[in-house]
């Protein structure tokens, strides 16, 4: 369909089929300089739950562990592209990951976007 369109992520990311999401990208600094999308790391939303999943990027720059992040995203972060969807179908891979090359989880979700 026209208003369809997959989003991968790294991790598990196991949201039910049906529920609406806020996927959001962010800009990074490319190798090349300047800014590009990073499509692979985008932060999702789970409108029906309020969970977030993310990188720990999005809410901290600083060399902390994990267990120390704080729960707010990053306001310094630019943002590249925003959109609401609802899912309609989750899957979750483990293989290799595109940008890495070392073995890992994806989840693909397949979503309906609103206009």
């Amino acid at each position: 369909m026209v208003n369809d369109r997959y989003v991968s992520m790294k991790g598990v990311v196991a949201v039910p089929v049906g529920h609406r999401v806020e996927v959001t990208v962010t800009a990074h600094e490319a190798l090349s300089g300047g800014m590009e999308p990073a499509i692979w790391n985008p932060r999702l939303r789970d409108l029906e739950t309020g969970v977030i999943y993310g990188d720990s990027w999005d809410f901290t720059n600083k060399d902390c562990t994990v267990d120390q992040l704080p729960f707010e995203v990053r306001r310094d972060l630019v943002i590249a592209e925003r959109f609401v969807g609802r899912v309609r179908a989750c899957r979750i891979l483990s293989g290799k990951l595109p940008d890495m090359g070392t073995v890992g989880w994806i989840t693909n979700l397949w979503l309906s976007i609103e206009p």
